[in-house]
């Protein structure tokens, strides 16, 4: 798939109150990781988080990070075949840092960011039940199921 403009895709997963210029479903994300493999899923969660429930193929840049590492996500899209526009998904636990790191990426010149809506949490439960949930207590993580 070649990378067009952000929103050339237009998301009809997404729930009503969710903004697509933000944000894609985790139903989207997944479909576009499938037919793509160069889709990045940039993950924005903890250590401990992506080692108790991961995406296969996304590259971790916790949101602490995520300032100091906007050259190497350059680098991941570029190693890609992707242009620094191109559409990508973040992800977090619920949902709520992906925005915020997607926002940040936005303002940083990355303007195919879009947080997954819901987070790992929704794709877990909507997307691929194989992937654990889990709970998170500071940097500790518990599996629930």
């Amino acid at each position: 798939m070649t990378a067009g403009p952000p929103d050339s895709n237009p998301d009809p997963n997404l729930p009503a109150g969710a903004r697509p210029e933000y944000e894609v479903s985790p139903h989207f994300a997944a479909a576009r990781a499938a037919e793509d493999p160069a889709y990045l899923i940039l993950d924005c969660r903890l250590p401990s988080e992506a080692d108790a429930a991961k995406i296969e193929g996304s590259v971790l840049v916790p949101l602490h990070e995520l300032e100091d590492a906007l050259d190497d996500i350059e680098d991941a899209l570029e190693e890609r075949g992707l242009p620094k526009d191109a559409p990508f998904a973040v992800l977090c636990h619920h949902g709520h840092r992906s925005l915020r790191a997607a926002l940040m990426l936005q303002a940083a010149g990355f303007p195919g960011a879009r947080s997954v809506f819901g987070g790992i949490e929704l794709w877990a439960s909507a997307v691929d039940t194989a992937i654990p949930r889990y709970v998170r207590d500071g940097a500790r993580c518990e599996i629930v199921r």
